[in-house]
């Protein structure tokens, strides 16, 4: 029974790479433009696509057509087969419906992604831990060493369909940046710049989740995850580039959005409002992750120069030393 139900979804997989626009507006132009009387463009006065190439688009919408069906079909054929089996989850064996709701409780999960991962992970105790579960979703290196020294970090290729799956669920939810996975990697991405590699961290962590959720039977929990607000000691940004000069040079351009404490600095870091303030790059986004994580020391430079009390009152003071 599963490998059929491999042999449907690497089918599905197949037919539903459509290479034809599905912008809904793009496809009317586009259409209108294949017609018998198109609308001219502003500046022309006669039809101006080839037959020959009015021909090929119009083939090109057909076959998607074709495709998308093909797609819709093999989903359902998937889902009945799914929905008919039993599944091994938390020590015990549920039916596919159930499987499939408790998957989609994890963010950006959705049934599509998660009867791709049934498909080729069947059970969750087949993986001796997480890592090669991992591994086996291609979001793992493959590290070849030599004299005690990794030589390559080349990723392992593991399974296509599912890594990609997976990569597709972390780059929707890389756009929502009110959900903390989201957030999470869009400050990958804004630090390095790399969607590839913040899709490629967060398809991880997503991977991860699916492991533990199916293995355990329990619906997703962020208690599980750090997804909190850093908490940081709050003082003027002012005090902060006494205490570390290389924010000097990004002050200038965070003062004009409104934020002028480090606790509303840390604030638009976490919720990824700086992503497209231009000059705010790697160094910057590095910076205030180092102060995020060394607030021991970044405290102590603070009283070791305001050490008379005049900027924080000394129950706020006796806080910090505790």
């Amino acid at each position: 029974m599963v490998y059929s139900l491999i042999l449907l979804n690497q089918v599905y997989c197949f037919i539903g790479q459509g290479s034809v626009t599905k912008n809904k507006k793009v496809r009317e132009h586009v259409l209108d433009q294949l017609s018998e009387n198109p609308k001219m463009e502003p500046g022309c006065s006669h039809d101006f696509l080839p037959p020959e190439v009015k021909e090929t688009l119009k083939e090109s919408y057909k076959k998607w057509d074709e495709y998308k069906k093909l797609s819709e079909e093999y989903q359902k054929k998937i889902r009945v087969k799914i929905e008919s089996m039993y599944w091994r989850c938390g020590g015990k064996e549920i039916p596919g419906d159930e499987m499939i709701k408790l998957l989609m409780t994890i963010p950006a999960v959705g049934e599509t992604t998660a009867m791709i991962w049934l498909t080729f992970i069947v059970d969750a105790e087949r993986f001796p831990s997480y890592e090669k579960c991992v591994a086996f979703c291609g979001f793992d290196p493959s590290a070849a060493v030599s004299a005690g020294k990794v030589v390559n970090g080349k990723k392992r290729k593991g399974n296509k369909d599912l890594h990609e799956a997976l990569k597709r669920s972390a780059g929707l939810l890389m756009k929502d940046q009110n959900e903390p996975f989201g957030r999470w990697a869009a400050n990958i991405y804004g630090k390095t710049g790399k969607w590839k590699k913040a899709t490629n961290a967060l398809g991880r962590k997503l991977a991860i989740a699916l492991y533990y959720v199916h293995r355990t039977g329990k619906e997703f929990d962020y208690s599980m995850y750090r997804t909190e607000e850093p908490q940081v000691i709050d003082i003027r940004l002012e005090e902060l580039v006494v205490i570390e000069p290389r924010f000097k040079k990004y002050i200038k351009k965070i003062i004009p959005l409104g934020i002028m404490t480090t606790q509303e600095l840390v604030h638009n870091y976490h919720i990824c409002k700086f992503k497209r303030v231009k000059g705010l790059g790697k160094g910057f986004y590095n910076l205030v992750a180092d102060f995020i994580s060394n607030q021991e020391a970044y405290i102590k430079k603070y009283f070791d120069i305001y050490g008379n009390g005049d900027s924080l009152d000394e129950e706020e003071r006796a806080d910090y030393n505790e």
